[in-house]
């Protein structure tokens, strides 16, 4: 796999050595929704310098694309422009001739926007190497595979056990379909299994540090939608699609490390099993818990 490009022109030249026609520069607002626009090759110059702009009432929108309740971000308030980040470019290859880029979200004067999610993240990622750490970040989601049938609301794409063999056989073709699609998309995957509820799979792949492991998430969320739609399914992540079967989960993996790349979480000594660097990780994290879960669980969903 190349090397990730690091600038505009390296993205350009990446552009045209892949024979690309087609760019999607890609924002994800605040319900984790990827949203887009496509461009064609006269036009990559101008957006992967500049951007593509979009309406900061966009950012309003809920899941299901209506405004939320007690909105500010109205029809006055602007646009915001999508920067592509050079280094998220992957070509997609069960698309033709079809590259992405994730992006910033900046001002018209581009600046930083600070409703910015990955803005945000990279600025806490500098604060970390302010303190002399790094992060590495690896995220487990959790999915439910569905089927509609005729008349019916959805259904489990079948009813196997946890962990199961039979879960590996019965959705063979969409497992093969979409571990081939990631390993062409750069991403390592270290193992995927059938989880407890009937059609409900996870999928682990290796860490990183945490501004690209959350672009890999982000491919695969994507990538596992594509392939389920592809083999006429329906894949979703939201937290509790059925009342009496367990919830799709997001399991969050951080490490922090110094400047050397020495771990700082395991303890030095035979005594304790961590260190007081990481018996203060965990502190900080259950003082922002409340914070913490109304940022990760921001829907009605996520509490039934």
């Amino acid at each position: 796999m190349e090397p990730a490009p690091r600038t505009a022109e390296e993205v350009l030249d990446r552009l045209d050595t892949d024979q690309i026609e087609r760019l999607w520069v890609i924002y994800h607002d605040y319900s984790g929704r990827a949203q887009a626009k496509t461009v064609p090759r006269p036009a990559f110059r101008s957006t992967v310098e500049r951007g593509l702009g979009f309406a900061m009432a966009n950012l309003n929108m809920d899941s299901l694309d209506h405004q939320a309740t007690g909105a500010t971000l109205l029809a006055g308030s602007g646009d915001f422009q999508a920067v592509p980040d050079p280094r998220s470019y992957a070509v997609i290859p069960y698309l033709p001739a079809t590259a992405r880029l994730h992006a910033w979200m900046r001002l018209a004067d581009g600046t930083p926007f600070a409703g910015c999610p990955r803005e945000r993240l990279r600025a806490t990622i500098e604060t970390l190497a302010t303190a002399g750490y790094t992060a590495q970040v690896a995220f487990e989601p959790e999915f439910y595979l569905l089927r509609h049938v005729e008349g019916t609301e959805y259904v489990p794409a079948n009813r196997t056990t946890m962990f199961s063999r039979d879960g590996l056989v019965v959705a063979d073709t969409f497992i093969v379909q979409l571990l081939g699609e990631l390993g062409r998309l750069g991403i390592e995957v270290t193992q995927l299994g059938k989880e407890y509820g009937q059609g409900q799979y996870e999928v682990n792949f290796r860490h990183a540090d945490a501004l690209g492991a959350v672009d890999d998430y982000l491919t695969v969320t994507g990538t596992v939608r594509d392939v389920a739609r592809r083999e006429g399914l329906v894949a979703t992540f939201m937290p509790k699609p059925y009342a009496g079967w367990p919830g799709n989960s997001l399991h969050v993996h951080i490490s922090l490390w110094n400047e050397t790349g020495r771990e700082l979480f395991p303890a030095i000594d035979e005594e304790t099993t961590i260190s007081d660097t990481g018996r203060w990780f965990i502190g900080g994290i259950l003082n922002r818990a409340a914070a913490l879960t109304g940022l990760g669980c921001p829907t009605v969903n996520s509490y039934k």
